[in-house]
């Protein structure tokens, strides 16, 4: 069905494979050609338990991937597995993590408690890095509270009190 669905709108560049993900992922990801490595997104629309680990595991190892499109039916298992997509690099999560920058939620199902969320991830290659902080050291002794004085609450020239009625 899907296949003559994708035929019958001149889509030629999908692919359609019927298998757990835990198992499939990883092989396809493998199996890529350089061009189709150009320009890959990953959409997964996973169940309400959310991804297999082993999947969030093969996406995040996939370099060439940089954008995911996840649809989530219950947004308590994306948080979940958005944590295994967004962690720092480590041996068991490879690849440079992603970063949330969309958040859609669909109301789908008008009039019960049910929304659907989607979410695009991207990966960053390079952050920016924030700037240093200057740490000034206090005079003040440690522990101590001072209050502010008079002084030192100043309102501005042009301000002034008025009737606003």
């Amino acid at each position: 069905m899907l296949r003559a669905n994708a035929k019958l709108n001149g889509i030629d560049n999908a692919m359609f494979i019927s298998s757990k993900a835990e198992l499939a992922t990883r092989n396809v990801l493998e199996q890529l050609t350089v061009d189709e490595r150009r320009s890959l997104v990953a959409v997964v629309d996973p169940p309400r338990a959310g991804l297999h680990n082993d999947v969030i595991k093969a996406l995040r190892s996939c370099l060439p991937l940089k954008r995911i499109i996840y649809i989530s039916c219950h947004a308590p298992a994306f948080v979940r597995n958005a944590i295994g997509f967004c962690r720092p690099t480590s041996k068991a999560f490879e690849g440079e993590p992603f970063i949330p920058v969309h958040a859609y939620p669909m109301d789908m199902f008008p009039d019960t408690e049910h929304c659907e969320l989607v979410v695009v991830l991207e990966r960053r290659a390079v952050r920016p890095q924030p700037e240093p902080v200057q740490v000034v050291e206090s005079q003040e002794p440690e522990g101590t509270f001072r209050r502010k004085r008079k002084e030192d609450r100043q309102m501005p020239d042009d301000f002034s009190l008025r009737n606003s009625n």
